[in-house]
């Protein structure tokens, strides 16, 4: 077996995992990054890889070429993607024998961006995936899937957290068998692919609009993702913004009932 990897990897998950990988014994060849204007624990990734500099890549939608040019002369026959949020063209995804993605959604559900927020808006299964990448984004046949709960004080964060956790675990448990060809992948049907526009989309909250009280709080709960500022009322031409805290009663939390006034 070929234990030598390109790697496409991206924020604090691509993190996790990339140490996974090479916990796994797997070499990472060259690692591909988002530009660092827009990219999340970069040097952290390049850190763990202990590449040098010469095998660490920057995409540029301009210099897809030169990256196609400088993988001329690998050894590595996998393409390994993490949260990385670039459309990678067929002619790069045919240098390798197996192009894979692990996708933070239990595929076919949730297909796109942010999947943790649309599992808790739509009430679909939560999970990730590992799946071949294909010229369609999170279309190809599926290898592996790990599902996730989620509780009903879940926030787009927790759940996020909890996407993060499976996708160290799903490698930990199936990547070598996909690299050994010991799975058999199960066709990818169905499924609804949200855009990042949707998820701007549900981010107004119109106080016009009737809604039954479990959904709102679906909604509020899955936008909410602190630091980030998600969910928001338009107010005196200000926008207002809303977070939602919960917790079951075993948890650490202020019911109110021992306060003195």
């Amino acid at each position: 077996m070929n234990k030598k990897l390109t790697c496409a990897v991206n924020n604090r998950n691509g993190l996790l995992v990339l140490r996974e990988i090479k916990r796994l014994g797997f070499e990472i060849e060259y690692l591909i990054l988002h530009p660092r204007d827009e990219g999340k624990y970069i040097d952290e990734i390049i850190s763990e890889s202990s590449l040098p500099n010469d095998r660490i890549l920057f995409w540029n939608k301009k210099n897809v070429d030169e990256i196609i040019e400088k993988l001329r002369n690998k050894k590595s026959e996998i393409l390994f993607s993490v949260n990385f949020g670039y459309k990678i063209p067929k002619r790069m995804l045919d240098m390798f024998s197996l192009p894979i993605n692990l996708h933070m959604g239990y595929l076919p559900y949730n297909k796109g961006k942010n999947p943790n927020v649309w599992a808790i808006v739509e009430g679909t299964p939560a999970g990730v995936s590992i799946h071949r990448m294909t010229e369609k984004i999170d279309e190809g046949e599926i290898y592996a899937r790990k599902m996730v709960k989620v509780e009903i004080w879940d926030t787009g964060k927790t759940l996020y957290e909890k996407l993060e956790r499976a996708s160290v675990e799903l490698v930990r448990e199936k990547f070598i068998d996909i690299v050994e060809g010991k799975l058999n992948p199960i066709p990818n049907v169905g499924g609804i692919y949200h855009y990042a526009k949707d998820f701007r989309k549900i981010c107004k909250i119109d106080l016009n609009d009737v809604i039954q009280v479990k959904k709102f709080i679906d909604l509020l709960r899955a936008l909410t993702f602190p630091p980030y500022k998600n969910a928001y009322l338009e107010i005196d031409g200000k926008k207002v913004y809303l977070e939602l805290m919960l917790y079951p009663e075993d948890q650490e939390g202020d019911t109110g009932e021992d306060r003195k006034f």
